[in-house]
């Protein structure tokens, strides 16, 4: 436990530098960020794309995959589009629009406190790059 603020302060930082290095892709993606009046220790940099496309994503992420970049799909969101939920009875009220966005075009990229300035570069580059030829 003595470590864990240095811990903490690693994720915030790595979340931060994530988020610099990726904001000229802002018009594509949302980035989450904290609630007002909280202080995270981030799991995870969050990004939703805008208009949500299963197909662009998934070569995101294979691109990611292939350039040793740790990235995951937001497990969340409308869980209804998980195989696991097809024949569980439940009510739908609304859209769902929100969560929809979430599932279909949510992604996680780490922040895991050993990342060097080097790993952080890489990573973003790596989304750049391979955002630009999806």
């Amino acid at each position: 436990l003595k470590r864990l603020p240095d811990f903490i302060a690693a994720r915030r930082r790595n979340r931060d530098r994530l988020l610099d290095l990726l904001t000229p892709l802002e018009k594509d993606w949302h980035f989450i960020s904290a609630t007002p009046g909280s202080e995270p220790s981030w799991f995870g940099f969050l990004m939703i794309m805008r208009q949500p496309d299963h197909t662009k994503l998934t070569k995101l992420c294979r691109g990611l995959d292939a350039r040793k970049v740790g990235n995951r799909r937001l497990f969340g969101g409308n869980l209804l589009l998980q195989p696991a939920y097809r024949e569980v009875k439940h009510r739908v009220i609304g859209e769902l629009t929100n969560t929809n966005k979430i599932a279909q075009g949510g992604l996680f990229l780490g922040v895991y406190p050993g990342l060097t300035e080097a790993m952080l570069l890489d990573q973003a580059n790596a989304v750049k790059d391979i955002w630009a030829s999806v």
